[in-house]
């Protein structure tokens, strides 16, 4: 069937052509069109469409510029080298080729040229610099070609500069199917009309000043609507934008990010799209987080034992404490002054309150981080370049450039005792690090020697061995977790070709062995450093801005920096690396997703079901045939436990976690409420006089939010609602009709209850009266596996699981009539579905490992390289309409359903294969509320005003970091 757009166009023509370089002219040939001939009556001669004048906003620029392309009798392509490589360009392209005939399409040289082959009856592909391959083979003959080569040159590119006036004759003349002469001398005609026209106009209007001043305010709103559009549109686009440029240049997608949402308006989908955007952006970002750490170079860098505080050293002479527990938003916490000279090197002495600093006037300072304030002072002739702390003997090493090391025993901070001294032979020490088992102690030297020294008798210590680098002055030296490997970093007295990093097995200490090289894009390696895994090692130097990622000799990606690397260091737990630079900042690289829920806490046993009061005061588990109580703001600190009379099928709690239902899996599939006022001393209170579910699951009852009262499937699959407000005397409220269920879900906020099971489809209900429910009609065919309720308000929606590893999310601003926003396609079965409280994150559960053994190894497929769980997915859905996949669990353990947000966001309960397990999700739910915050902290900055203009045209720069 012919498209009606087709018959009856809506356009004369559409523009295809390149924002850079042609927005301008593009705009130029278009007023052209639009005032050549144009009677004096009609706004304008021809309607001509150009995607950032004539696209109202709508939900996708795609599918609009589709229906434009239909709609539109011409197609008239910019042809220049930019778009010949145009993805853009020959998408358009291939559409109007795909729908029409290549008679409709008109090109306008802007740049390079265009050479048609009469032989051959096609343009040279070779010559033709300004055409889109797509165009080749696409004509019979020559086309009508416009040369506006000359015109990004002029100043004056309107109807009255000839030349241009006379490209705009050609074109109008194709459009309109007429000879260029004849449009030409209409065109005068029209003129000379106009203006006998408007002199009559303006002696009228003196007699309609009112009417005029309403029109004027006619105006005003329409051009206020026509902004509104334009903004719309260009928030759309710039989000479009940033998802393409988002594998080749994420710090600029993420800054293209913050401007949308700095341009889009309080409320209203476009401001739901650009948050979503940017959310996601910021929580998939593994973009390196600058501290603006000192004033000159940054000279050491150490993580505190927890990895929650990282200290900083500098040329500036100071050591600052940072607090990297939201590695976005680092915030410095002290500062410690004391030192006279560069701050040389930082290691903290066992725990997070001590930290030993060195500086190169021979200065060894202990510092009390809590209180800021020196502990202990120590002194060594000539400056200090190394210190390392051995946390199991308390031992402390200081080499520098007096050519001896010295041992130090640290059991009592505020007196140090000198145990040895090591060396001596007056070549300086440049860097010093123990093994794991602190039975080692490697020293590097100018002398192009790195000396491994026995100190299993720490107050009598001898030397083990000595590797020569020749020629190789070795800079920086660290062992590999395990103690068998030891990398030396060095930096050359020739350029020659020897690559800076060896690797030696020192697993036996007085023969050590070099195993392998790693080469480097610089002869100057100064940093190396090992994963506390040992699956990777770092390196980087002053000979080159970048950060080299090893997997042992074998190089896996390169980190490019802004400025030379002066101190490598990574987190105790292996998830940040903290790089120091020339430019006195501290970069933060994310080596997982620090943003991802990561594991707080976890409480073994075999727990099945779990339940969190909608306060958050109480927590409620099964353990077999026993519930346990706890107070989920203090876990693992447990309040009490309760013993029903068979094994637990389902539990629920009200409100306040006062009272608490429970379904045993017995003869009768009782259900029981008990007083947990007091968890410590539980009281059965009553039962209800019915028969549970015949296959009760977690799911078969539920508890309104704010009141209550108990929703609970019964027997015959009938959902009933009772009110237990007393809980000795619990009355039945209503039974909701014709449903055959075994599962039910209440939503936050109360009003709404959705009932399934696997005979029947899913049914909605208003029970804002639990007395006189309704029924809403979702259309559902199919019976789900999982239903979640999450957001409140305009922003309620709702989540479907359906067969086929599907997830069907329906917005629910109108209750009475639901409509689908989204469908997602997941890899595995989804048998769990969760909302965050605020309803801007929907948990994803899948059964990819539900019935696997719990060697991982096993299904490869569900964890990815960074260990992170593929059983529980997570969706930014601040805009409903595009879900945004963000980072999933970080951990060890598979995760089982079900996963519960507690009631401030701030933490996440799920199942896993050992126990029951507590996720820390502060820092998702610091970036859910603050995006544009984190967004600038991660990218540094927003776009510029000059950045801005090349992305966003008409509307005036807004600083994507600057609050509104």
């Amino acid at each position: 069937m012919t498209d009606e757009r087709t018959e009856r166009p809506d356009f004369d023509a559409f523009l295809s052509y390149t924002r850079i370089p042609d927005a301008v002219l593009a705009a130029a040939v278009r007023d052209g069109l639009h005032h050549l001939a144009r009677p004096w009556y009609r706004l304008r001669a021809m309607r001509v469409f150009r995607d950032e004048s004539s696209l109202a906003a709508s939900p996708g620029l795609g599918p609009s510029i589709e229906r434009a392309l239909l709609a539109s009798r011409y197609l008239i392509v910019f042809a220049s080298p930019q778009a010949a490589e145009s993805p853009w360009v020959s998408r358009e392209i291939r559409f109007w080729l795909d729908h029409k005939t290549p008679e409709g399409m008109l090109l306008v040289v802007t740049d390079g040229r265009l050479v048609w082959d009469e032989s051959r009856g096609d343009f040279d592909g070779g010559r033709s610099t300004a055409l889109p391959p797509i165009l080749l083979g696409a004509f019979r003959h020559e086309p009508l070609h416009v040369d506006l080569t000359w015109a990004r040159q002029e100043a004056q590119m309107d109807l009255r500069n000839p030349r241009f006036r006379q490209s705009i004759v050609q074109l109008a003349a194709a459009v309109h199917g007429r000879d260029p002469d004849e449009i030409d001398g209409d065109d005068v005609r029209q003129h000379r009309k106009t203006r006998r026209v408007v002199t009559a106009v303006i002696a009228a209007l003196s007699l309609l000043f009112v009417s005029t001043t309403v029109a004027a305010v006619i105006a005003a709103v329409r051009t206020a609507e026509a902004l509104d559009n334009l903004r719309d549109a260009s928030v759309r686009r710039l989000i479009a934008e940033a998802d393409l440029l988002r594998g080749s240049d994420p710090e600029t997608a993420l800054r293209m990010d913050l401007a949308a949402y700095a341009l889009a308006p309080e409320g209203g989908t476009v401001r739901d799209e650009a948050t979503g955007a940017l959310t996601a952006a910021t929580l998939n970002s593994g973009l390196p987080t600058p501290i603006p750490a000192h004033q000159g170079r940054v000279t050491a860098v150490a993580f505190a034992p927890s990895g929650d505080t990282v200290a900083t050293g500098g040329a500036d002479s100071a050591v600052h404490l940072w607090d990297v527990r939201d590695p976005a938003m680092p915030r410095r916490v002290a500062t410690l002054h004391g030192h006279r000279g560069d701050v040389t090197s930082l290691t903290f002495a066992g725990r997070d309150s001590t930290l030993v600093a060195a500086d190169e006037q021979g200065q060894i300072v202990i510092w009390d981080t809590r209180e800021a304030r020196q502990k202990a002072g120590l002194r060594e002739p000539g400056a200090v370049n190394s210190v390392s702390f051995g946390a199991r003997t308390a031992i402390l090493a200081a080499g520098g450039s007096g050519g001896r090391a010295t041992l130090w025993d640290l059991h009592d901070p505020k007196r140090p005792r000198r145990l040895a001294v090591l060396g001596g032979r007056g070549e300086t020490i440049l860097a010093l690090a123990f093994s794991p088992d602190e039975k080692l102690l490697a020293t590097a030297s100018v002398d192009m020697a790195v000396r491994l020294w026995d100190l299993t008798r720490p107050e009598h210590p001898h030397l083990a061995a000595t590797i020569r680098q020749e020629p190789l002055i070795p800079r920086k030296v660290a062992f590999s977790p395990d103690g068998r490997s030891l990398a030396i970093t060095g930096a050359l007295r020739l350029p020659v070709g020897v690559d800076p990093v060896t690797i030696w097995d020192v697993s036996v200490k007085a023969r050590p062995r070099l195993v392998g090289r790693s080469g480097m894009l610089t002869n100057s390696v100064d940093q190396v450093a090992f994963s506390p895994d040992g699956q990777r090692m770092v390196t980087g130097g002053s000979g080159g801005s970048a950060v080299v990622v090893w997997a042992g000799t074998v190089r896996q990606s390169v980190l490019p920096f802004p400025t030379a690397v002066t101190e490598l260091c990574f987190a105790p737990d292996g998830g940040l690396l903290a790089v120091g630079g020339d430019d006195g900042a501290v970069r933060l690289v994310v080596l997982t997703d620090t943003a991802a829920p990561r594991p707080r806490l976890e409480i073994p046993g075999d727990w099945h079901h779990v339940a969190v009061s909608s306060t958050g005061s109480s927590l409620a588990t099964n353990l077999g045939e026993e519930v346990h109580v706890w107070d989920p703001r203090r876990l693992p600190r447990k309040l009490g436990m309760v013993r029903p009379d068979g094994y637990t099928a389902a539990l629920a709690l009200n409100a306040d976690g006062s009272l608490l239902a429970v379904v045993t899996q017995d003869d009768g599939n009782n259900l029981t409420l008990w007083d947990v006022h007091d968890p410590a001393a539980p009281r059965r209170a009553s039962g209800l006089p019915l028969r549970a579910s015949r296959e009760p699951a977690q799911s078969s009852i539920a508890f309104h939010p704010h009141a209550n009262v108990l929703a609970v499937t019964e027997e015959s699959g009938t959902v009933t609602l009772w009110d237990v407000s007393d809980v000795a005397r619990p009355r039945r409220l209503a039974a909701l009709p014709g449903t055959q269920s075994s599962e039910v879900v209440l939503d936050t906020a109360g009003g709404l209850l959705a009932t399934w099971g696997s005979e029947g489809p899913m049914s909605l209900w208003d029970v804002t009266d639990p007395a006189a429910p309704r029924r809403i009609d979702v259309p559902i065919g199919k019976p789900p596996l999982a239903v979640a309720f999450g957001g409140r308000g305009a922003r309620r929606l709702l989540a479907v699981s359906l067969p086929g590893n599907q997830v069907a999310v329906w917005s629910l601003s109108d209750p009475r009539r639901p409509t689908r926003t989204a469908l997602l396609s997941t890899p595995n079965t989804v048998d769990a579905l969760s909302f965050n409280p605020r309803g801007d994150v929907l948990v994803v559960g899948t059964e990819a490992i539900r019935w696997r053994s719990r060697r991982y190894t096993e299904l490869p497929t569900a964890v990815d390289p960074w260990g992170r769980d593929e059983s529980a997915l997570f969706y930014v859905v601040s805009d409903p309409a595009t879900p945004r996949r963000v980072p999933t669990l970080t951990g060890s353990r598979h995760m089982f359903p079900p996963h519960l947000f507690t009631p401030d966001g701030r933490s996440l309960v799920t199942g896993s294969s050992d126990g029951l397990m507590l996720w820390n999700a502060e820092a998702l739910d610091g970036v859910l509320a603050h995006p544009r915050e984190r967004g600038c902290a991660i990218a540094g900055r927003a776009l510029s005003p000059g950045e801005w203009t090349q992305h966003v045209s008409g509307l005036a720069y807004r600083s994507g970091c600057s609050p509104s």
